[in-house]
């Protein structure tokens, strides 16, 4: 599968050559019916650079590497397992419910787009938990932010292609004082992926003109609830309680 060559293969290509393999991966089914020319555009290099990269990931040419691409995708006799990448992702859920069931506090953050997951995370997850705390995407204050964080603590951190400098400068940041990290990210060879404990990779492809960000919402709502699962976190009571307490006010609309 092509995910499996450019993992094995990934560090050793050149700087725009991980930025070509990147975009083979979030292209996803619309691959096939990309053409070399359309690649090198959405890269921002040359058709001799996406040549020579689909050659260090062992294929003869580009028509080589899109006849493969056409069987794995569209024959769907694809050796890639989606089982096996879902098993996967539970292992790291699993240990990133791990790390935030153990922890002190519970720091949230992701800049543009990403924002929102930090925001969505932090809300549901205060319906059980008081430790979880939003932090503003600013690359003005992430050293008084980080001050803040000590090692009981653990930072999660949203981003996917284009990444967010402030973001990985962060989470890099983290890294350097010791800070437990999880990463929700696109895939194993993003920045963010590089600098945490524990990195949930997801697969995002780009539609025509947008990213499609669902899978992020389900990664999500399935490590919130493998953290309420577990016995000493109450959450029926927890989340019980949050409902009476809106109700009460008329936060809810009737």
């Amino acid at each position: 599968m092509i995910q499996t060559i450019i993992s094995q293969r990934y560090e050793g290509l050149s700087q725009k050559g991980k930025r070509v393999a990147n975009e083979i991966l979030i292209l996803g089914d619309m691959l096939p019916f990309t053409t070399v020319r359309q690649l090198s555009a959405r890269t921002n290099v040359s058709t001799l650079t996406v040549v020579r990269t689909v050659r260090e990931l062992g294929f003869t040419g580009y028509r080589d590497f899109q006849n493969y691409i056409q069987k794995e995708y569209l024959s769907k006799k694809d050796p890639y397992d989606a089982k096996n990448e879902n098993k996967f992702c539970e292992k790291n859920i699993n240990e990133a419910a791990e790390l935030i069931s153990n922890a002190r506090k519970v720091y949230v953050t992701g800049a543009r787009s990403a924002y929102s997951f930090a925001h969505y995370t932090v809300y549901m997850a205060r319906m059980v938990f008081d430790k979880f705390h939003l932090i503003l995407p600013s690359g003005a204050n992430s050293a008084e932010d980080l001050a803040m964080i000590s090692n009981d603590d653990v930072i999660i951190a949203f981003s996917s292609h284009p990444y967010s400098s402030e973001t990985v400068r962060f989470l890099k940041a983290a890294r350097q004082l010791k800070i437990k990290t999880i990463a929700i990210t696109d895939t194993p060879h993003s920045p963010l992926a590089k600098s945490a404990n524990v990195a949930i990779t997801l697969s995002i492809t780009k539609g025509e003109y947008l990213y499609k960000m669902g899978p992020v919402l389900s990664v999500i709502e399935k490590l919130l609830e493998s953290c309420f699962k577990k016995p000493d976190s109450k959450a029926n009571e927890q989340i019980k309680f949050f409902a009476e307490r809106i109700n009460s006010v008329s936060g809810y609309w009737k």
